[in-house]
C-alpha cells in the first residue's frame, strides 16, 4: 500500500501506482480510507515537498476527523 512519505512526489505516487483505486487521483493531498479488513486503515498525508519534516494543517486534520466521525 502506497503512503507518500517525507521525499516522495503525489504525483509520482499516482503514477506508479494506477491500479490502486483507493488512491485519490487528484487533489491536493494524497491521503484515504480503506474499510476492506476487519480494521479501518486511515492513511494521513503530512507530506510538506521540499521538507524533511510534515505538517498536520488544519485541511488535513479536518479531513481526519471526518474520517473518523
Amino acid at each position: 500500500m502506497p503512503v507518500a512519505g517525507n521525499h516522495d512526489d503525489r504525483q509520482g505516487i499516482r503514477t506508479a501506482f494506477p491500479d490502486h483505486s483507493y488512491l485519490p487521483g487528484s487533489g491536493e493531498f494524497l491521503q484515504y480510507v480503506i474499510d476492506e479488513h476487519a480494521f479501518r486503515l486511515v492513511v494521513l498525508d503530512t507530506l510538506v515537498p521540499g521538507s524533511p519534516f510534515g505538517v498536520l494543517c488544519e485541511k488535513r486534520l479536518r479531513w481526519l476527523d471526518e474520517r473518523l466521525a
